[in-house]
């Protein structure tokens, strides 16, 4: 006996923050003396969210969009020694990335990290969403983002909260070392000769478990994250800068596409 039934997954979901860096920096000043006396001031400069979308105009990125498969998935089911099958059409949607060179960038555009939701678990995303309609470009080959282990040990982390065991839900606060890298022409080149930062520091990371309608669409998902951070780095060719600053996750939009 044959019974056709499908499942419907024919949409991205996503956990949606906005990724905010915040980072001020020294870097070499011009001396200037009267012959007797030498006096040098340092230079100040500022990374934000905007100034790393800036820099990557003009640079290779890959705009998301949404495919969709149809498989068909057979279930044998020996009852009473009777075949009994179930045929499930499984319809599945993927993200596809489509290699871009976007040459400029609104003063709209955010940086963005998204969570894959659902069945769509990738891993998370670092895009820049720009244009009406919003279009996500996915940037991650330019970022390096990890939390920093003890003696290469695979503990990074310490957790505390609440954690419901029967229904597999929780709230909880993570906190770690945070290594943060970004560099405008993908780590290509060393040493880097655009815009580049390497930090580091204290992090603190607020989870939750997504629900909607009382169904758990994710076990866990980060509520807030920030990280207070310094490091060294350079904007274009304005040569050696140390850095410090705040880089955090904030808001937070369950995302259906």
């Amino acid at each position: 006996m044959g019974i056709a039934t499908a499942r419907a997954q024919a949409n991205l979901e996503y956990w949606t923050q906005q990724l905010n860096i915040g980072l001020s920096g020294v870097t070499n000043g011009i001396g200037q003396t009267n012959g007797i006396v030498a006096r040098v001031k340092a230079g100040n400069l500022r990374i934000s969210s905007k100034e790393v979308i800036k820099s990557l105009e003009n640079k290779l990125v890959f705009a998301i969009s949404k495919g969709i498969t149809n498989f068909t998935d057979v279930v044998a089911n020996q009852v009473g020694h009777s075949n009994f099958f179930t045929t499930n059409l499984v319809v599945m949607a993927y993200p596809i990335f489509t290699p871009t060179i976007k040459t400029s960038y609104s003063e709209q555009a955010k940086l963005l990290v998204l969570q894959p939701l659902a069945t769509n678990q990738q891993s998370s995303l670092v895009v820049i969403r720009d244009g009406a309609p919003p279009v996500d470009y996915y940037v991650g080959p330019y970022f390096q983002i990890a939390k920093v282990s003890f003696d290469g040990r695979t503990n990074n982390s310490i957790t505390e909260g609440r954690f419901d065991l029967v229904h597999d839900v929780l709230a909880a606060t993570d906190y770690s070392i945070e290594n943060v890298l970004f560099d405008d022409g993908g780590f290509s080149v060393s040493p880097p000769a655009g815009t580049y930062f390497n930090v580091q520091g204290f992090s603190r990371e607020q989870q939750f478990s997504l629900i909607s309608g009382g169904v758990v669409l994710a076990n866990e998902v980060t509520k807030s994250a920030v990280m207070a951070v310094a490091g060294t780095g350079q904007v274009n060719t304005n040569g050696f800068t140390v850095l410090r600053g705040v880089i955090a996750l904030t808001g937070g939009k369950h995302e259906i596409k």
